[in-house]
């Protein structure tokens, strides 16, 4: 996974991922710019190392807002196999945006949705997740796939 981070829930994907034995890279941006395809992603998107990448749509602690839509449009056209993961925590249901490109979507229900505390959910295309059987890391992701 490469991880677009410029601020701390950028930062924690890749502790996420590190508790989770998922191998990942972290590109950290300035606090105060949003996160883009800039060279040093685009080098590691051309190895072909990366079956995803993520990003934060709002990270909430610079109060940036990351240019999602553009980030997908460019991913998806240049690099169609990599998965696009958006936390979308503090923006879905907030802010107006087209989701077309990503492949999965995080985010929760207390927040903009302004629903139950402590409710989280991933929306995400069947095909993606369809390409991820048999590719768990977590006891919640096998039962998904062996009740289908």
């Amino acid at each position: 996974m490469l991880i677009l981070a410029c601020g701390a829930y950028g930062m924690r994907m890749g502790e996420i991922c590190q508790k989770a034995k998922i191998p990942y890279d972290l590109i950290p941006f300035l606090e105060d710019k949003s996160v883009g395809l800039d060279e040093r992603v685009e080098r590691c998107l051309a190895t072909g190392d990366y079956g995803s990448l993520a990003v934060v749509h709002c990270e909430t602690t610079s109060g940036l807002l990351n240019p999602m839509e553009d980030i997908g449009e460019r991913i998806k056209s240049k690099h169609p196999n990599v998965f696009y993961i958006v936390d979308a925590m503090s923006s879905f249901g907030g802010v107006v945006a087209n989701y077309e490109n990503v492949d999965f979507l995080v985010s929760s229900a207390n927040k903009c949705l302004q629903g139950v505390p402590g409710f989280a959910f991933v929306i995400c295309k069947k095909e993606s997740l369809l390409q991820c059987k048999g590719e768990c890391h977590s006891h919640t992701t096998r039962m998904l796939f062996h009740q289908s």
